[in-house]
């Protein structure tokens, strides 16, 4: 997926500007960031996003990073720690929100098999 794709991806997902007592509302995007690859496109794309006035990304990595302490909780081609700090320096260097979101359901796949993610 080419940088515009992904810019024009992010920004088809725009979310509504929340005011929180900020001086500036929040004007977010929600990006799913399953693989490195992945990773490496949205730090390609920061620039952008900030440029048109996105301050936070919410990120959903789930099962996209290498986890050191669950490694059975790696996907294919995992985001390395590496990737995320260059991922967060940029944001930082852009005024750029990051918050990271693993999706966990709280409820079990059946009725007879109760599963907690906490």
């Amino acid at each position: 997926m080419g940088r515009q794709k992904l810019l024009a991806g992010c920004l088809a997902l725009l979310c509504t500007a929340l005011t929180f007592g900020q001086s500036q509302p929040w004007l977010g995007v929600h990006v799913l960031m399953a693989s490195g690859d992945k990773t490496n496109q949205l730090i390609d794309v920061v620039d952008d996003l900030a440029a048109v006035g996105i301050n936070t990304i919410v990120t959903e990595i789930n099962y996209g990073f290498e986890y050191q302490s669950h490694p059975e909780l790696r996907a294919e081609n995992p985001s390395s720690a590496e990737q995320i700090r260059k991922l967060v320096a940029t944001c930082r260097a852009h005024h750029v929100r990051l918050i990271p979101q693993f999706q966990c359901l709280g409820i079990s796949p059946g009725p007879s098999t109760p599963i907690r993610c906490w």
